[in-house]
């Protein structure tokens, strides 16, 4: 699958992410909100670019919202999706 007009909004992780293309997507300017889809069905939310932590050769990630910290690795993370503000 290649990035283009259609998936611009959709980053399939086995194909394109790594601790790299995360650190693309956080320093990204314009930031744009991501929904981070897990294994398991559930999903983090990240609203600013602050709230994303990582390391090029960690396992893992962090992502910090609110009072919650969530320890998340790579292997764990099915895609990456832009989040489209509500008009």
């Amino acid at each position: 699958m290649t990035v283009g007009s259609r998936c611009d909004d959709l980053f399939r992780w086995d194909e394109m992410m790594n601790a790299t293309g995360l650190i693309k997507l956080m320093n990204r300017v314009p930031f744009l909100p991501l929904e981070v889809s897990l294994n398991d069905g559930s999903a983090i939310t990240v609203n600013e670019p602050f709230e994303l932590a990582a390391q090029r050769t960690s396992p893992c990630f962090i992502v910090y919202s609110g009072d919650r910290i969530d320890v998340v690795s790579y292997r764990n993370v099915s895609k990456i999706k832009k989040r489209v503000a509500a008009d």
